[in-house]
């Protein structure tokens, strides 16, 4: 699996790509703080140049994986990627209006992140939506350190994780699981299915 998938890209099943979460812009801010040129931020992530200066430029979206290395390598927290400012906002509350968070999309996913305004979070809400039809559209199924749970609003998935049987879901189900499985949903009716979905950095 690439390291990065270009935006604007229409891969099967895939359609256009976007972002209003500027995760690259806060890479680079948190880089250029610390005095990091790309070559330094390669060297320490393992993520090449040429995949940084896109990420950084928004004209790539990196696997969730990636972002862990690029966190480990400006020595951050990996949640403090998917805050509303690079530098963050220490605080103890913070708040999204209804259609108000930070939407990332891909190929399977629709990424609504919320209340980012708090640096040095534990946990990481967004709403997904799943486009995704089958296992089949995905490359690989995500694996990372973490815990996440998910709890299904409308729609009807499937969660396939490794060795484990799949689990079909309906709304109001749910489901908590260790993020190093291998992971990944898709829906089971046809429709596009929403999901409120949780990630906690742990370690």
């Amino acid at each position: 699996m690439p390291d990065v998938v270009p935006l604007g890209s229409n891969a099967a099943a895939g359609g256009a790509e976007r972002s209003d979460l500027r995760i690259g812009q806060r890479i680079r801010a948190i880089r250029t703080d610390q005095g990091l040129t790309l070559d330094e931020t390669s060297r320490r992530s393992g993520v090449s140049k040429s995949a940084l200066s896109k990420i950084e430029n928004d004209r790539a979206s990196p696997t969730f994986e990636v972002l862990e290395r690029i966190a480990a390598g400006l020595g951050v927290a990996l949640v403090n990627l998917f805050s509303e400012q690079s530098t963050g906002h220490i605080g103890r509350l913070t708040s999204t209006p209804a259609g108000g968070g930070r939407r990332t999309e891909d190929r399977n996913y629709i990424h609504e992140f919320l209340c980012t305004g708090l640096k040095d979070r534990r946990m990481v809400p967004f709403v997904t939506t799943v486009k995704a039809r089958s296992a089949h559209q995905f490359e690989k199924p995500a694996s990372h350190k973490g815990e996440e749970f998910l709890y299904v609003l409308s729609g009807a998935v499937a969660f396939v994780s490794g060795s484990y049987a799949e689990i079909r879901l309906t709304a109001g189900d749910s489901l908590y699981f260790d993020s190093r499985l291998d992971h990944l949903c898709y829906t089971t009716d046809g429709a596009d299915a929403t999901l409120l979905w949780v990630w906690c950095e742990t370690g």
